[in-house]
């Protein structure tokens, strides 16, 4: 009866869960395992619809449960040796220092939910808006290892509940309100808090804007990105002139779609997909121009310097644009995602996982593959004696192994 409880379970989730998909790269490393992997650009921590997973530095990843937290699509941030990850789920901060195997609830102060979180000027940080719809406050926090609690860096009274924020370098933060109506701030570090710009410029007559995100920044310049029903499109701020009534400019050349992609910035021009074709804008010019390269990519994603696209529900990284197609390399795919650590799951994580590798239709885990085309570490050296990322634990591979009937759904070539 348990064990056909436990079918009827994983099969539901199998059938419910959409395809899995990268939605952002918090960190990446140089750890390549794999030939075909460029060293420098490997994805080492990344915030997926499945969970949050993690480079084993084998070419493998650890797959950190969502039912730890209760959101698979939690936001997570990182320091550079990745030894813990701040996770936002359902308004609700988590600190994690084992990829997810536990994941601590680390609150904010009360009436305050987390709307978006980031790592900046080395820690966390997260904005947080008021839990009343009827107040438009909200403040942006610090995470302070020493207290072990959020410390507040600014709070706004009224008019203004943040939504999303983005760092543009190292010294200022970009952040975005949505409700009552479109609104936009820029605060400047200049060894503390230098100063709390708000942009004006902002045209009257957008009711009905349900999202807007500042998706590429610089010290001077950031694009957003708003959406309403089923139409997107892009917005400019200039602040280069160093007042803080900065223009927002409206990109004229932006074709409203159902989905605009990034906007990032790739060498010395910002790049952003619109309608599935590439764009491009020079520096601080506001204008989109269509390079006419057509591309099937679902997100576009940058860390640092490096951009990545989403690409048949795995990730590249974008090495050139002018090519027909753009130049890019595969750097993973969710066939690298190994089960959980037999120390850390329970039912719920064998259901999570289960159903993931039910969709992927993966019904064995002797090996799990190191590079993104399914190669595994016997493939790149048969005569190894290895085992990569080969952990039985759970009991999700009893269901598998026997054989029951799990719907199995292949990624996509």
């Amino acid at each position: 009866m348990l064990a056909w409880s436990m079918f009827v379970a994983v099969t539901a989730l199998a059938q419910e869960t959409p395809r899995p998909a990268v939605l952002d790269v918090a960190l990446f490393s140089n750890e390549a395992a794999c030939p075909d992997v460029p060293s420098g650009v490997v994805p080492e921590v990344l915030a997926t619809t499945a969970g949050v997973l993690v480079h084993q530095g084998d070419g493998t990843y650890s797959y950190g449960c969502p039912s730890r937290w209760g959101d698979p699509t939690a936001k997570v941030a990182s320091p550079p040796d990745a030894s813990v990850l701040y996770l936002l789920a359902a308004g609700v901060p988590y600190r994690t220092d084992n990829g997810g195997c536990t994941a601590t609830p680390i609150p904010l102060p009360e009436g305050l939910t987390g709307v978006d979180l980031v790592w900046f000027r080395d820690t966390a940080w997260i904005l947080a808006a008021a839990t009343s719809e009827i107040l438009e406050t909200g403040g942006l926090f610090r995470w302070d290892a020493t207290s072990g609690a959020w410390v507040e860096v600014v709070s706004w009274d009224q008019q203004f509940r943040p939504y999303s924020f983005l760092p543009g370098g190292a010294d200022s933060l970009w952040i975005a309100s949505v409700d009552p109506r479109v609104r936009l701030r820029r605060l400047t570090f200049l060894g503390g808090l230098g100063g709390d710009e708000v942009l004006g410029g902002m045209p009257d007559g957008f009711d009905g804007v349900t999202d807007i995100r500042p998706a590429g920044a610089d010290e001077d310049e950031a694009w957003f990105v708003l959406k309403r029903s089923n139409e997107s499109w892009t917005w400019h701020a200039d602040a280069s002139t160093g007042s803080g009534d900065a223009a927002v400019v409206f990109t004229e050349a932006t074709e409203r779609s159902p989905f605009v992609l990034g906007p990032v910035r790739f060498g010395e021009q910002w790049v952003s997909v619109l309608n599935n074709r590439i764009h491009t804008a020079a520096q601080n010019a506001a204008v989109w121009t269509d390079t006419g390269v057509s591309v099937t990519w679902t997100c576009l994603l940058q860390r640092g310097a490096q951009v990545y696209a989403c690409i048949d529900g795995g990730l590249s990284v974008v090495e050139g644009l002018s090519g027909r197609p753009a130049d890019v390399t595969p750097v993973f795919a969710f066939s690298q995602v190994a089960p959980p650590d037999p120390a850390c799951t329970d039912l719920a994580c064998d259901n999570d996982f289960a159903a993931l590798s039910a969709f992927l239709g993966r019904e064995t885990y002797d090996e799990t593959a190191v590079c993104p085309d399914g190669r595994t570490a016997r493939d790149l050296d048969p005569g190894c004696s290895c085992a990569t990322g080969g952990s039985t634990g759970g009991a999700w591979l009893g269901l598998l192994g026997l054989g029951l009937l799990v719907p199995r759904r292949r990624r996509a070539d």
